[in-house]
């Protein structure tokens, strides 16, 4: 787990090794789209990179201006489940509904420290979205819903690693140190005819990303 952070490292140095071809001059402007691929090189290498805390976002666009650009990046997830659970003679029907949402918009700029390895900081405003239900239908007729809302934002400054392959194509990590406020609902109705109970969820944390995710970006 803690070698993956080392085996992106590996893979920028190595690719640097082997590739000495001279990379042409960018155009003064340029729209990048870059994709998380990180899920599928630890699946590849088996470095056990999925128990680390990721980068949330799959897919990231960047409108860049010389040695500045305008990030944005976007994640989505939708999960449904249907299951049936027996405990101990206690069982019944869940019915699961997910539904998440994550978005980055921020500035950037970047510093050329070679013909490959460009650096690059700036700063983000990130916003998410999270909702969550879960339906009970037991044996004996007892029904339970429990159902969660929750809204984060927040925002921090970041720092990363671009290495180009070729003129259109490159690679790029990043770490990065969010503050985040969120705040929602908890609602649970567990029987026909009773009021439910509802409890505010409010909260602040601190969120360092280390730079153990890779993009795969491509630069038009």
């Amino acid at each position: 787990m803690k070698q993956f952070p080392f085996l992106i490292l590996f893979l920028f140095f190595s690719l640097n090794a082997f590739t000495q071809n001279k990379v042409k001059v960018l155009s003064d402007k340029q729209i990048e789209l870059g994709l998380n691929i990180t899920n599928t090189l630890a699946g590849f290498f088996n470095s056990g990179g999925e128990s680390l805390r990721l980068d949330p976002y799959l897919l990231s666009v960047k409108f860049v201006k010389g040695q500045r650009a305008i990030r944005t990046a976007l994640n989505f997830k939708v999960t449904t489940r249907n299951e049936f659970e027996n405990n101990g003679g206690f069982g019944g029907n869940r019915d699961t509904q997910l539904y998440s949402a994550d978005m980055r918009v921020g500035w950037e700029w970047r510093k050329t420290t070679s013909k490959r390895l460009t650096v690059y900081w700036g700063a983000d405003i990130i916003g998410g979205y999270d909702y969550e239900k879960v339906d009970f239908s037991s044996f004996t007729g007892t029904t339970l819903r429990l159902e969660e809302t929750i809204g984060r934002i927040g925002g921090g400054p970041a720092m990363g690693i671009i290495f180009s392959l070729n003129e259109s194509i490159f690679l790029s990590t990043e770490a990065a140190v969010y503050g985040q406020y969120e705040r929602g609902q908890s609602n649970n109705d567990l029987l026909p005819g009773m009021p439910e109970g509802k409890m505010p969820i409010e909260g602040f944390s601190l969120v360092p990303m280390v730079p153990n995710t890779l993009y795969l970006n491509v630069r038009f």
